[in-house]
C-alpha cells in the first residue's frame, strides 16, 4: 500500500527541511513524496533538492493559492492513500505512516482516517494546543467543527469520486471537501487517537481574528452551496471550544 505525501510550499526555506526530514525518517518506506512549489524566490528549492531522491516529484510554478497547489499534487499522486503535509508542519514521530497503513489494512472499507495533531511553537519544542479527532461525527460539520486537515489520511478513490479541493475558498477548501465526502457521498471513516502531525502556529488558518472570520464565512457558504443548514453565528461560536484546546501553560508563558 503506497502513501503519497503532498507538500505545498512557497518561500518556506526556514521550515521545509524539518517537514522533509520527518518524512525521511519514517519507518514505513512505501511512499511517494510530491512537493508543489508556488514559485519561491528564497532558498526553498535548494533545500528541497538537498534531500536528493526523497522527493519523487517537484513542481515549481505559480498557482492561485494553497488549494490549487494541493490539487496539482493530488493529480500527480499514484498512491493508495494521500497525506497532506504542509511545509511548516512535520510528522510527530517516525512510526506515523506505519500506524496509518495498519489502520487502513485492518479496515478495508474505511475511506478516511482522522488522527490527532498538536500545534507547537515555531521551534517545535513546546505544545501549545492539542486537537483530538476523537468524538468527531459528520453532523458536527454543520457547526463548523471538523477534524484537523493535516491529520487526515484519505484513500485516492475518495478524490476520484468527490473531486479535488474547491479553489474558490481561500482557507476552507478542506472543510468543503469533507462536506462532499462525508455529508453528500457518505464515505466511511474512522477516528484514531494517534498524534500524527505537529503544526507550527502562523499558518493561513491560524492567523488571528481576520482568518477566523474568513473561515466562518466560508464554512457557512460551503454548507449553503450544498443545500445544507447553516448559521454563521453558531459556526462562529466554535471559538469557545477552541479555547479549551490550548494548554494552560501556554497562556502563562505569553509575553
Amino acid at each position: 500500500m503506497k502513501v503519497s505525501i503532498v507538500t505545498a510550499c512557497l518561500n518556506s526555506e526556514e521550515t521545509i527541511a524539518k517537514t522533509l526530514s520527518s518524512i525521511e525518517i519514517q519507518s514505513y518506506q512505501n511512499i511517494e513524496v510530491i512537493v508543489v512549489d508556488g514559485g519561491s524566490v528564497d532558498n526553498t528549492l535548494n533545500v528541497v533538492r538537498s534531500f536528493g531522491n526523497l522527493v519523487d516529484v517537484l513542481v515549481t510554478e505559480s498557482d492561485s493559492g494553497i488549494y490549487d497547489a494541493l490539487n496539482k499534487g493530488c493529480n500527480l499522486a499514484s498512491g493508495d492513500i494521500i497525506s497532506i503535509l504542509h511545509s511548516n508542519d512535520f510528522f510527530a514521530s517516525q512510526i506515523v505512516l506505519d500506524e496509518v497503513v495498519k489502520s487502513f489494512k485492518k479496515m478495508e472499507e474505511m475511506a478516511i482516517l482522522f488522527s490527532s495533531i498538536n500545534f507547537v511553537t515555531d521551534k517545535g519544542d513546546k505544545i501549545i494546543r492539542e486537537i483530538s479527532s476523537s468524538g468527531f461525527k459528520p453532523w458536527k460539520l454543520y457547526f463548523g467543527l471538523m477534524p484537523p486537515h493535516p491529520g487526515t489520511f484519505i484513500r485516492y478513490k475518495v478524490y476520484s469520486q468527490v473531486g479535488l479541493y474547491n479553489t474558490a475558498y481561500k482557507i476552507s477548501g478542506d472543510f468543503d471537501f469533507l462536506i462532499r465526502a462525508l455529508l453528500i457521498e457518505g464515505f466511511s471513516y474512522r477516528t484514531d487517537p494517534l498524534v500524527s502531525v505537529s503544526m507550527t502556529v502562523g499558518g493561513a488558518s491560524t492567523s488571528g481574528l481576520r482568518s477566523y472570520l474568513t473561515i466562518t464565512k466560508e464554512f457557512a457558504k460551503s454548507l449553503k452551496e450544498h443545500g445544507l443548514f447553516s448559521n454563521r453565528l453558531l459556526i462562529f461560536l466554535r471559538v469557545f471550544l477552541k479555547v479549551t484546546q490550548f494548554k494552560m501553560s501556554y497562556f502563562f508563558t505569553l509575553k
